[in-house]
């Protein structure tokens, strides 16, 4: 603490270990009664706004923040959701690739839950897979959680705030890819200055596979969506297949790479070099006090791995 003021870093970290810590405790007592009550898509929708809209809301009433400034409610271009929405497809290989390195010691429980909504329409599944998570997970991730790391400069912000979104959805199957997909969204998020830009890729990268997996089902009768589709999930029969989705993925990230330059580039004509530079180098002296690896940063790492031993 400085000055009797919490320092962003640490009011970043502290916030995520708040909403895993919320997570674990009301789900024993809020989680329950509710699935007595409604179906497995509502639960869901609630879920995401009770672990995370409502702490985030509370987080605001307590500390009086900017609201648009701090979950960067700024404008993307027409010509940037092009690619965005390119960088969510190409992102579909690299995590399948993570999915299958994670089926060895995990099991996946995306599918599980993709399974269970097999049946209801499509719409419906769309609003619950893809359109809720790109909203309320992206306010709390890339909004309140990255803005704490805005005197950081832009690669320790992305990685470590990849390694929160990993974490916080609590599963071993999810921790690789999600990792991989929380780094992009941070460091397209840091360029643009605009939560929109993860909300459209997080969506479509969701929707898509949720998309595809639908209506696979559909042509494919007899089979359910679970067995279509996992949150990027590899269903792979030969280790030829997965070297050569490797290869692909390779391929993906090196296109990916050079998207978002154009769209750091474009940034740069538009806004100027000055201000893309306090967006990639952050404030440095301001980052020496107040480190990104902290004690909430710590204790939600040893919480995570206390709970995959567990499970």
């Amino acid at each position: 603490m400085e000055s009797g003021i919490v320092k962003p870093a640490f009011k970043g970290n502290l916030f995520a270990l708040t909403l895993v810590v919320f997570q674990l405790v009301a789900a024993q007592f809020i989680i329950p009664p509710l699935a007595k009550q409604f179906g497995l898509g509502t639960v869901m929708i609630l879920n995401q706004f009770i672990f995370l809209i409502l702490p985030l809301i509370i987080y605001f009433l307590f500390t009086r923040e900017n609201l648009k400034k701090t979950l960067k409610f700024n404008k993307v271009y027409a010509s940037e959701v092009l690619i965005m929405i390119l960088i969510a497809l190409l992102s579909q290989p690299i995590a399948g690739i993570c999915a299958y390195i994670s089926s060895f010691f995990s099991e996946n429980v995306v599918s599980q839950v993709v399974q269970s909504l097999n049946g209801i329409p499509y719409f419906q599944l769309i609003s619950i897979m893809a359109v809720t998570p790109a909203i309320c997970e992206e306010l709390t991730m890339r909004g309140v959680i990255l803005s704490g790391a805005k005197n950081h400069n832009i690669i320790k912000a992305s990685i470590v705030n990849g390694l929160i979104f990993g974490m916080i959805h609590l599963t071993g199957s999810q921790l690789l890819y999600a990792t991989f997909l929380g780094i992009i969204f941070a460091y397209i998020v840091r360029i643009t200055n605009s939560i929109f830009s993860s909300c459209i890729i997080h969506l479509v990268f969701n929707g898509f596979n949720m998309s595809v997996g639908y209506f696979s089902g559909k042509l494919l009768e007899n089979q359910d969506i679970a067995s279509q589709v996992e949150d990027a999930a590899i269903n792979s029969s030969s280790i030829a297949e997965i070297i050569f989705l490797g290869l692909i993925a390779i391929l993906a990230v090196y296109i990916i790479i050079l998207l978002i330059g154009s769209i750091k580039r474009k940034r740069i004509r538009l806004e100027g070099e000055e201000v893309m530079n306090l967006r990639i180098l952050g404030d440095p002296i301001a980052a020496k006090n107040d480190p990104i690896i902290n004690l909430p940063f710590i204790i939600l790492v040893l919480l995570y791995l206390v709970i995959m031993f567990l499970l």
